[in-house]
């Protein structure tokens, strides 16, 4: 229960922090990045107390590769819209 209430404490702490430091991304997507990394980091803690660490790890680099791949299908789509706006 303790490590929930730190990595709690680390997500609040982390949110401003990347808010405030300028990145490539909008503000949401930021946001939405950290949320997404935060869950996914409190699943793995709870998932390690009742399975084997290599699966839980396994599991973590799967929604991992999957995100990246949906969030890179959505810049590009994005991307894709606004070129064509343009023109």
């Amino acid at each position: 229960m303790i490590q929930l209430i730190i990595a709690f404490i680390g997500i609040l702490i982390l949110i401003p922090i990347l808010l405030i430091l300028p990145s490539v991304f909008t503000r949401l997507a930021t946001l939405l990045h950290i949320i997404i990394s935060s869950l996914y980091f409190l699943l793995g803690i709870l998932l390690i107390e009742h399975l084997h660490w290599s699966i839980v790890g396994g599991m973590v680099v799967l929604m991992l590769i999957l995100t990246a791949f949906l969030f890179a299908q959505r810049l590009d789509s994005l991307k894709l819209k606004k070129n064509e706006l343009e023109y």
